[in-house]
């Protein structure tokens, strides 16, 4: 919601730069720096250029939290975006010759033209220029959701320009992966985490300016599709997962031994293997082991596990 605040306040600011610079205070000034025609227009252009950029300094200052992309990118583009504006409206102000931006209250429709448009072009900046800031804007409702020690890595949102009000977030820890899902415009919300162990792949598929990650589970086979992410966001998630998965895939330990604890020795006597199919692999064996010391599944469903395993 704050994304469309901010867009609403931008749009606001646009309308009012746009009378600023048509002022006859502006036009003065511009005649004094510049003294030549072009020398006039260059400055005003120049103006509103800088306008626009302490505009959206602005904004987020009055509304803070975390921006997609460079600081820096966002606020010079959202400065072209107010200089295109201002071209428009002297476009406008050429095809109706007489229509002049002091008297535009007395025709309020001309006002709708730069808002909306710069309320739709923030929305599209915004959502464009990616992928994350260097601070991650968790959810509010996950605030007292992530353990004490579980360190926040990375998290991909759903575009606003698709999902305006509630899009789904996918949030990656040092611990596990929880997916976001708000709800009855936001008043509620859905919150699943899985483990690293659990992954069996993870991947994106890119389009043009958004992607889609998509993950599968080792063991329940469920292909998790999530569209719409922006490509950079989508990107730096798929090789954070990547990465913790491997790592944890690639020493995974046995049930009752902590993390990074080495291996006991091999027993000189091993259970006797099931007496149809191969063993099951080790480290997959090793996760249902895993799974079953910390509650996950039962014994029953630990057995069936074991068994496809070791058919496979």
């Amino acid at each position: 919601m704050r994304t469309l605040a901010r867009g609403l306040l931008v749009a606001i600011l646009l309308v009012l730069v746009l009378f600023v610079v048509r002022s006859p205070a502006a036009q003065a000034l511009a005649g004094q720096i510049g003294r030549s025609p072009f020398e006039h227009g260059a400055v005003l252009l120049a103006f509103v250029l800088l306008l626009g950029m302490i505009s959206d300094v602005l904004v987020f200052a009055l509304l803070p939290g975390a921006l997609w992309g460079g600081r820096f990118l966002h606020t010079l583009t959202i400065g072209v975006l107010f200089l295109l504006m201002h071209l428009i409206m002297l476009a406008m102000v050429g095809i109706w010759p007489g229509w002049q931006m002091p008297l535009v209250l007395s025709r309020q429709w001309p006002l709708l033209v730069p808002f909306v448009l710069g309320l739709i072009a923030f929305l599209f900046i915004t959502a464009l220029i990616g992928p994350m800031p260097q601070h991650i804007d968790l959810p509010r409702p996950m605030h007292g959701y992530l353990h004490a020690d579980e360190q926040l890595l990375w998290r991909a949102q759903q575009t606003r320009l698709k999902h305006p009000i509630t899009p789904h977030s996918l949030i990656a820890t040092d611990q596990r992966l929880i997916k976001y899902k708000p709800t009855r415009l936001g008043l509620t919300a859905s919150i699943e985490d899985y483990n690293y162990v659990d992954i069996a792949n993870v991947r994106i598929e890119e389009g043009l300016f958004f992607s889609t990650v998509a993950m599968k589970e080792r063991f329940q086979g469920d292909d998790m599709a999530f569209p719409n992410i922006p490509k950079r966001a989508g990107e730096g998630f798929v090789r954070i997962v990547t990465d913790q998965t491997q790592r944890r895939q690639g020493s995974v330990p046995l049930a009752g031994q902590r993390p990074g604890q080495p291996r006991p020795p091999a027993a000189p006597e091993t259970a006797a293997a099931p007496a149809e199919g191969p063993a099951p692999d080790d480290g997959a064996l090793a996760i249902l082991q895993r799974r079953l010391a910390s509650g996950e599944i039962t014994r029953e469903q630990y057995e069936q596990l074991r068994n496809v395993l070791g058919r496979s």
